[in-house]
């Protein structure tokens, strides 16, 4: 190519790009405004120089340039995540008197790595707890887990924190225990509000479903199930099939202890005669290994939420006369 022709097209090239008018024409010139005095350096040198080249110092001037507002970009997120870790591990460590430890530098530089990508605040504040979770509670986070939370925009990972509140954990008498996030249908709330046995009536119901409420994002009881979805495809959570619920079996008869925060109570296991089994029913939603390794990371970010504790025990409780109306 000759050097004539090169300043022609550096010229109409970049005219090209700044002359577009569309939608994503005009979101790439917003972004790349905060590099845009690399592209005018170098252009101003193939244009200006009088045999339109460019020198080693050249590029190198340009390099610069560009990375400067890139690494202020990602230091400032990279800050204010660690301004979240600080304030929320002094919380921590007051409240729980854990000793902390030291990160080990590769996890350390992993989350780094995914911190400097964010500006949300609300997803800063999500990295934060996983910073003050790997020095108090070391060997609790994977790479792969991270890898999970690095897919969850901000819509998701507030639904998945609400989930976290709406937590509660069963023990079995044989001691296994589970936490399940405490998610059920529209179908299974109806049923609880027309069994003539069940204290439970439609305000109940209503109250039930105003937990799944997040107006700031869009999400609420009617759409909430398009939006586990998401977190099922990310890998944290599982869906019942529709028709179906969730269980916990044993072969002999058991006792359950449930715990919603500072709630406690037992219930005994109901008999499936056609599978001659014991079981409890647990909800249409629960963590896979990844989700619950997350949810026990932030449980010190997401209290449970007590507001699910009637549902739950009439929920539970249904399971023994569902055959009464």
């Amino acid at each position: 190519m000759s050097k004539k022709v090169l300043p022609d097209l550096v010229s109409s090239s970049t005219d090209a790009i700044s002359a577009g008018t569309g939608f994503f024409s005009t979101i790439y010139a917003n972004h790349m405004k905060s590099y845009e005095r690399a592209d005018m350096y170098l252009e101003n040198r193939i244009l200006n120089t009088k045999d339109h080249s460019v020198t080693d110092k050249d590029l190198e001037v340009a390099a610069k340039l560009y990375a400067i507002p890139k690494m202020r970009k990602e230091y400032k997120n990279i800050a204010r995540t660690l301004k979240k870790a600080d304030a929320l591990f002094k919380r921590r460590v007051e409240h729980t008197k854990e000793t902390p430890t030291d990160i080990d530098s590769d996890l350390f530089d992993y989350i780094m790595d995914k911190a400097k990508l964010i500006s949300s605040e609300q997803l800063q504040a999500l990295w934060a707890s996983l910073l003050v979770q790997s020095s108090l509670q070391p060997g609790t986070l994977r790479k792969v887990m991270l890898d999970r939370i690095a897919l969850l925009d901000i819509k998701s990972a507030s639904l998945f924190g609400l989930l976290c509140t709406l937590t509660y954990k069963l023990t079995v008498s044989d001691g296994r225990e589970y936490l399940f996030p405490f998610y059920i249908r529209e179908k299974n709330l109806q049923k609880l509000v027309t069994y003539k046995n069940c204290l439970y009536n439609n305000e109940d119901r209503k109250l039930y479903k105003s937990l799944f409420t997040l107006d700031d994002i869009g999400i609420d009881y009617e759409n909430i199930e398009d939006e586990l979805e998401v977190l099922q495809d990310i890998g944290l959570v599982k869906l019942s099939e529709h028709d179906d619920e969730s269980d916990v079996y044993t072969i002999e008869k058991s006792t359950f202890s449930i715990d919603v925060g500072s709630q406690t109570w037992s219930i005994d296991s109901a008999f499936d005669k056609f599978e001659s089994i014991y079981f409890i029913i647990t909800g249409c939603l629960e963590y896979t290994t990844i989700g619950l390794e997350l949810c026990n990371a932030l449980t010190e970010k997401y209290p449970v939420n007590e507001s699910i504790t009637k549902t739950l025990k009439e929920y539970q409780n249904s399971m023994f006369w569902k055959s009464e109306k």
